[in-house]
């Protein structure tokens, strides 16, 4: 079973309550910056953005779309 929450850190540590079934159980619990994760996408997009490459390949699946907007399904 998996359970994923995000838990606010308060100074250094986290506390959590797991749901019953949990119990008894062993859990591997990974801790990862949201924050960071969010500015590193942005980042990703923002250089997409100017991409060339991903510019034209947006405009390929433009051009693919229009013809068959067009089209009765």
């Amino acid at each position: 079973m998996t359970w994923t929450s995000i838990i606010d850190v308060n100074e250094g540590e986290v506390t959590l309550k797991l749901p019953a079934n949990f119990k008894n159980k062993t859990v591997l619990i990974s801790v990862e910056d949201v924050e960071s994760q969010k500015a590193a996408k942005l980042r990703q997009m923002q250089s997409a953005a100017t991409d060339p490459l991903f510019l034209a390949d947006i405009d390929e699946v433009q051009a693919d779309f229009r013809a068959i907007d067009g089209e009765l399904v």
